[in-house]
């Protein structure tokens, strides 16, 4: 406890631009006590992102807000990912010192989130699990079996979306110990920064008369980028221009098919956080072409922007944050076919766009941080009572 509030334990490979703003909410909601035990400085300093290829750091305040420390890290210039990423073995000691109420776990898949894991289940401290996995995923034998220990002994996990509820439902995790705390962006943020429609686009050096579709994100296979490309190409109305904010192994494969299909192409290399919102406001829909996608943290920036959505039938996000004909379209994912038919049709209607783009905004409202804040505090005094009732059961 701290000043009798209920201290939770916060472990997460490093300081990530789309939690900063949930850390900071939850110790301004005045219910919890978090303390964040970040196992890297990844991402406060310019290091190089397998994803986008690139030397990068996010331009955004990570850490100012809520109460954190950085653990000592036997492994700091590897990137993140992969089961010995972070070594910390000061994780033991920070977790006796901090006596926490409970343990949130951004994930378990490296050395020290794991130690940390066991450490608190021999405390009898209650575990709280987070991750993106989701049912539209395939999942490896050994990557199941592995899942499948982890969910059998935490106490509570945080579904994120609707995906991700319904893989903990079929991984066997009851309904008492899901809570609802979906995924969400700094909604304020982004609409503070983004601008109007003609001035974004003078900006950018973009036709008013044009559809422009817009893909934001790493150009590497997973997401499909080319397949974005290919529709247009296909498309009988053809005055659209693609707009790339994103870097990767892609690139010049993306260059290369948009002169090949004569798409017009502008690539504005990775874009970060600040400049964001007004890349969004230049244009006219969101694309999101993923073969794998657990979630889709672009949807919700582009909806607080007011755009329509065009989304693969494998990004997770697509079923909590898409509805068919009011706010956007899903289309099987690498169907070019039926993305260059509903690009067709939302770049010819004008009115279509607008009445799309304002539903996406009225959706967005309802994934605010206060939603997942809530679903936190809940499972931290659900899992909370529980062990403490079962303590009680066996004096």
């Amino acid at each position: 406890m701290t000043g009798g509030r209920p201290l939770l334990a916060i472990v997460v490979s490093h300081p990530i631009q789309y939690q900063a703003h949930l850390w900071r909410a939850l110790a301004q909601d005045g219910r919890v006590s978090p303390h964040v035990l970040f196992l890297s400085r990844h991402g406060l300093e310019p290091r190089f992102d397998p994803a986008y290829g690139l030397k990068l750091a996010w331009d955004v305040d990570l850490l100012s807000g809520y109460d954190s420390e950085f653990l000592p890290n036997l492994r700091e210039q590897a990137a993140p990912g992969g089961l010995v990423a972070t070594l910390n073995p000061t994780i033991f000691g920070a977790l006796r010192r901090l006596r926490p109420d409970a343990v949130l776990f951004v994930g378990l898949r490296n050395l020290t989130s794991l130690a940390g894991f066991a450490f608190a289940r021999r405390q009898g401290i209650p575990s709280l699990y987070w991750s993106d996995s989701s049912v539209l995923q395939a999942h490896s034998g050994l990557a199941r079996h592995a899942a499948a220990w982890v969910l059998a002994r935490v106490d509570g996990v945080l579904s994120i979306g609707t995906a991700n509820d319904l893989y903990y439902a079929a991984m066997g995790v009851g309904e008492e110990r899901r809570f609802w705390a979906p995924h969400s962006v700094d909604n304020a943020f982004i609409r503070k920064l983004a601008c109007g429609r003609a001035q974004a686009r003078a900006e950018l050096g973009l036709d008013e008369r044009e559809f422009v579709l817009l893909y934001v994100g790493a150009l590497k296979p997973a997401k499909d980028p080319l397949l974005a490309v290919e529709a247009i190409a296909g498309a009988a109305h053809r005055r659209v221009r693609l707009l790339v904010a994103g870097d990767g192994v892609l690139r010049d494969d993306l260059q290369r098919l948009a002169r090949a299909r004569r798409v017009q192409l502008t690539l504005l290399n990775f874009v970060n956080q600040t400049r964001l919102p007004r890349v969004y406001a230049a244009a006219d829909a969101l694309v999101l072409p993923s073969l794998a996608e657990p979630w889709g943290m672009v949807l919700n920036e582009a909806m607080n922007v007011s755009l329509p959505l065009l989304v693969s039938s494998r990004v997770g996000a697509h079923l909590d944050l898409v509805r068919r004909g009011e706010n956007g379209e899903v289309f099987r994912a690498g169907a070019a076919a039926e993305l260059a038919r509903m690009i067709e049709r939302l770049s010819g209607d004008e009115a279509l766009r607008s009445a799309w783009g304002a539903q996406s905004r009225r959706i967005v409202d309802r994934f605010d941080a206060s939603v997942t804040v809530q679903g936190i505090v809940e499972a931290l005094h659900a899992t909370s009572a529980t062990r403490q009732a079962h303590a009680c059961a066996s004096c």
